[in-house]
């Protein structure tokens, strides 16, 4: 080994040291930006998850209140457009069959 005048060290003491003290400086740098692309993930993925739950919950909800009470009577006009209705489905569903 090779002695210089680095304090009584030898010198692939002191080029180890170095290179601890790099990797380590290394690490520190390299531990604070995962955290920071960390942090930055974890806000965009929350934002996402909570703009995609209230277009959800917009999306789904309707206006207005829901009707609560007896219903009013059929007028003629209802009653005989519920009668050629269920002519139709009688024969769609019964003479004509599945249809799939």
């Amino acid at each position: 080994m090779l002695m210089l005048s680095t304090c009584g060290k030898h010198l692939d003491d002191v080029v180890i040291l170095g290179f601890i003290r790099g990797f380590r400086l290394r690490v520190n740098i390299m531990s604070w930006l995962f955290g920071r692309v960390a942090l930055w993930a974890a806000s965009i993925t929350g934002i996402s998850v909570a703009s995609l739950g209230v277009t959800a919950v917009d999306s789904v909800s309707m206006p207005g209140r829901s009707y609560t009470g007896p219903l009013m009577p059929m007028t003629s006009a209802e009653k005989q457009v519920a009668a050629g209705l269920r002519k139709h489905i009688g024969a769609l569903a019964g003479s004509i069959g599945e249809r799939n």
